[in-house]
């Protein structure tokens, strides 16, 4: 069994009363009916040191939070950050996030890459015949392009950020939560489950991010003049809405609690009108 980068826990809320969750996979093109346990995860996916971390520090916390969500409780501060922190992580954690995070290493290695060079230029300054700056700056040009051409996957690790609240969280706390309960229609979820505009981010005032909590119920950020913490009852072109994201966003599974026949052409249309909440 590998390390499961959506938790089991979070797939159990859109699972049948056996822990089974219907998966659809847009590459092969079929659907299948498996036990949560044996669903999105990765053989060696992360350090034991890392999958400790993620279930001490961020999966427990959280299963208080949502148990409010669920039976509509109001959310304390506190309960927001676990929520929030919980929600940054899977954004980080899944294959998507893990190559979004090694795509940006190479520019990042460029910027380190140049401040060194910078920095010798100044010891070269003080020093111009010592005899180990050229050997130091041959080694550290060596390892950069080492970690260019092959990112470690640690760098992937470090960056998830388990412990300090970081710019994502603290947008996500900024923005207005409102729980959007679907009485009828069933939400999905998906190996990429939080969706906002990347292009956009989550500051400028038009900014949402969407993120399905269980087959019923959804957290919509937005920072409309919405009353904070919320539950309410979702217009069916929300829920729609809300899936087309899912869809979208999903690397190859998604994920439902009921297999219906517009699932499997949902998620190969490939191509989805995205709108704000509200507005489609």
């Amino acid at each position: 069994m590998g390390n499961h980068y959506i938790p089991q826990k979070y797939l159990l809320r859109f699972a049948d009363d056996k822990g089974c969750v219907w998966g659809h996979d847009r590459e092969k093109n079929n659907s299948f009916h498996p036990g949560v346990r044996v669903i999105a995860h990765e053989i060696n996916m992360y350090s034991q040191e890392v999958e400790t971390a993620l279930n001490e520090k961020v999966e427990i916390p959280s299963h208080g939070v949502f148990d409010k969500i669920l039976t509509r409780q109001s959310l304390s501060d506190a309960d927001r950050n676990v929520l929030a922190k919980y929600i940054v992580v899977m954004w980080k954690r899944v294959p998507t996030g893990r190559q979004r995070s090694l795509n940006l290493l190479p520019a990042i290695a460029d910027a380190v890459q140049s401040q060194i060079e910078a920095e010798f230029d100044e010891l070269r300054k003080v020093d111009p015949s010592h005899p180990m700056l050229d050997d130091s700056i041959r080694r550290a040009n060596e390892y950069i392009e080492k970690v260019k051409e092959s990112p470690p996957v640690s760098l992937w690790y470090d960056s998830i950020n388990l412990t300090e609240q970081g710019p994502v969280e603290a947008a996500l706390l900024s923005m207005n939560w409102i729980f959007l309960h679907s009485e009828r229609l069933q939400y999905l979820t998906s190996d990429n489950p939080v969706f906002f505009t990347e292009a956009e981010g989550l500051l400028s005032p038009t900014a949402e991010f969407t993120f399905p909590i269980s087959d019923s119920i959804a957290l919509w950020g937005t920072r409309q003049n919405q009353r904070n913490d919320s539950h309410v009852i979702a217009l069916a072109g929300a829920v729609k809405q809300i899936n087309r994201r899912t869809a979208a966003n999903a690397d190859r599974f998604v994920f439902s609690r009921h297999n219906e026949d517009w699932i499997m052409p949902f998620i190969k249309k490939g191509e989805w009108e995205l709108t704000r909440l509200g507005r489609g």
